[in-house]
């Protein structure tokens, strides 16, 4: 790892939705800027990641690890089946597994995830 790095997010090639909708989210739950989400939420401490790669999320340029996005849509003050949150997640698979059958195997409608108890 490189000075200064973390390993909070990957480089995203291709389709941009998180990061914009991380951003619309971000000024609904009325912070105008990714500065003051950023600082007004914590920091550091609590984002796991540097100001740098929280903006780098919100432009589009990166994605966050799988189970950041979950502390994200906690960070923003929603709850897991709160639209706003769903349609992030969606925008999140969107970007990391691009169009296609597993995308829309992963958001059809009804899908339960299934354990081996049953």
């Amino acid at each position: 790892m490189t000075r200064g790095s973390d390993d909070s997010a990957t480089p995203m090639p291709g389709r941009k939705r998180f990061g914009p909708m991380l951003a619309t989210a971000r000024r609904e739950q009325g912070f105008s800027t990714a500065y003051a989400f950023y600082h007004g939420r914590g920091g550091k401490p609590m984002f796991g990641m540097t100001f740098a790669n929280y903006a780098r999320l919100e432009r589009g340029v990166s994605l966050p690890k799988g189970p950041r996005v979950a502390h994200l849509i906690e960070l923003l003050g929603l709850q897991p089946r709160d639209p706003a949150a769903r349609a992030l997640l969606r925008a999140y698979l969107a970007d990391h597994l691009g169009s296609g059958a597993l995308l829309d195997a992963a958001l059809r409608d009804g899908a339960r995830e299934r354990t081996p108890e049953g």
